[in-house]
Parts: structure tokens; C-alpha cells; sequence
């Protein structure tokens, strides 16, 4: 994996819920390069995102800084669609070990909070 990298990550199912997830894993690959991702959401059900109902959520990871510390910013869900959640909880992953640019697939859970998007 590249750092500078969050990968939102779901519970599996066998079947597209029809309301957005109410928790996500976040595994965040921190290293030397800071990086964003941004979650597109949608009703899973009809076109109406071509009209604009949809939601985003923007994540951000800094570069680690000292102590390898790094900053991870959870955006506030915006937009809104047929079953979209204004906050949701979310568990925080980190890899195990990271090198400045490459991060190994195996990962070490950090610490869990419930975590309302601004």
C-alpha cells in the first residue's frame, strides 16, 4: 500500500444496503507524503445521483511528523440522498509497519472512538 493513503473499509454483505454504512473502518497508511480521499455515496437504488442526490465525505492524512505522529481529518458528510447519515462511528486502522513510502498489508487496529463528522 502507498502511504498517504485512507481506505474506507465496510462490514461485508451478501446484498447493497439501501442506507449508508452507520460505522467504517478507516485504514490509514501514514509515511512521507501527506493525501486525501474522498467517499461518494448514493441511494444504490435509482438514478437520481445524474440530479444530484448523492453525498461525499473528504478524508485527509498528513505526512508523520515527529514521533511518527500523523493527523487524520474526518470531513463532514455533505449532500444528501435516500437513506444518507449525517455521522457515523468509525474504527481506525494503522498498519503494523511502514517504511517512508510503502506500508505491509498486514494490519494493527488503533486506537477505536466514536467519532461524530464535523
Amino acid at each position: 500500500m502507498r502511504t498517504g493513503t485512507v481506505i474506507p473499509l465496510r462490514q461485508n454483505s451478501d446484498t447493497i444496503p439501501s442506507q449508508s454504512d452507520e460505522q467504517l473502518t478507516l485504514l490509514a497508511v501514514p509515511g512521507n507524503k501527506e493525501g486525501t480521499f474522498t467517499l461518494y455515496d448514493d441511494d444504490r437504488e435509482t438514478y437520481r445521483y445524474e440530479e444530484g442526490e448523492h453525498s461525499k465525505q473528504r478524508f485527509a492524512i498528513s505526512a508523520l511528523a515527529a514521533r511518527n505522529s500523523f493527523k487524520l481529518e474526518i470531513g463532514a458528510i455533505s449532500g444528501r440522498h435516500k437513506g444518507v447519515l449525517t455521522a457515523r462511528r468509525y474504527r481506525i486502522e494503522v498498519p503494523s509497519s511502514c517504511h517512508s513510502t510503502a506500508c505491509h498489508t498486514e494490519r494493527a487496529a488503533a486506537e477505536t472512538r466514536g467519532i461524530a463528522s464535523r
